[in-house]
C-alpha cells in the first residue's frame, strides 16, 4: 500500500520473487537501524532513486527520511523519523486502547493503527496473484510501552502497511490459503518480526501466524 503518496507514481508490479530478492539486498544495504548523524547519505539516495527508476522499487521510506534528514536537518534515527511521519500521516486514526490478552504474556496496552485501504491500495493489485480479501480498514495493534510506541515494533508496522500486497500474495502462495484479513498483531515481545494476522471469522477457521515476511 502507498500510505506515502508520491509512491503511486512510482511504484510498478514487480514478480513476488523478484521483489522479495530486492527486499532482501535492500536490508542488507538500508541506513534504517543507524543514527546517521554526521554522515554524508548521498550515496544511498542515489541508489534508492536508481532502484525507483529502473524497476518501480520503493524500499520503505528511507529515502524520504534521509532526504528529510540531508535537506531539513530532521531525525538522524529512521524510527523516530517514522514515528512522527506516521502519527501526521494516521493522526485520526491512532488510538491507545487496553488489551484483551492476558498480561502475562501480552502488552496491557497497545497502539492501533486504523488504516483505510481505499486509494492506498496498488493500482496494479488486481494484477499479483493474491489469494485473500482486502479489508476497508486494516488493524494493527502494537505495543504501547511506558507511555510510547515500541519503536521496533512501529518499524514492523510501517514495513506491514508499505508492502501489504506483495506480503499477503507472498503468503498465499505459500502457505496455498484463502484469507480475509481483519487485523495484524505486532505483539511478541521477543521478536517484532512474529505477528498474527486476524481472520475474518466468516469461513476462516485460523488465525496465521507469520515471522518475517512469510
Amino acid at each position: 500500500m502507498n500510505l506515502i503518496s508520491s509512491h503511486k507514481d512510482i511504484r510498478k508490479n514487480i514478480s513476488i520473487d523478484n521483489y522479495e530478492e530486492l527486499v532482501c539486498v535492500q536490508k542488507a544495504k538500508t541506513r534504517i537501524g543507524f543514527c546517521v548523524q554526521g554522515w554524508s547519505v548521498d550515496d544511498r539516495i542515489q541508489e534508492l532513486e536508481e532502484l525507483e527508476k529502473d524497476y518501480g522499487f520503493v524500499f520503505m521510506a528511507e529515502k524520504e527520511w534521509l532526504l528529510d534528514y540531508r535537506d531539513k536537518g530532521k531525525q538522524p534515527v529512521y524510527s523516530l523519523w517514522l514515528k512522527e511521519k506516521m502519527w501526521d500521516l494516521l493522526a485520526s486514526n491512532i488510538y491507545i486502547i487496553e488489551y484483551d490478552g492476558d498480561p502475562r504474556w501480552w502488552p496491557e496496552k497497545v497502539v492501533q493503527f486504523s488504516v483505510e485501504t481505499k486509494g492506498l491500495l496498488f493500482e496494479f493489485s488486481e494484477e499479483l496473484e493474491i489469494d485473500c480479501i482486502f479489508p476497508k480498514t486494516l488493524v494493527i495493534n502494537v505495543p504501547y510501552i511506558n507511555e510510547s510506541v515500541s519503536l521496533p515494533h512501529l518499524v514492523v508496522a510501517y514495513e506491514l502497511i508499505h508492502d501489504f500486497e506483495y506480503i499477503l500474495q507472498s503468503i498465499s502462495i505459500y502457505k496455498n490459503a484463502n484469507m480475509e484479513v481483519e487485523s495484524i498483531d505486532i505483539l511478541s515481545m521477543d521478536d517484532p518480526h512474529a505477528w498474527l494476522i486476524n481472520q475474518n471469522g466468516d469461513g476462516c477457521v485460523w488465525d496465521m501466524p507469520v515471522r518475517g515476511r512469510k
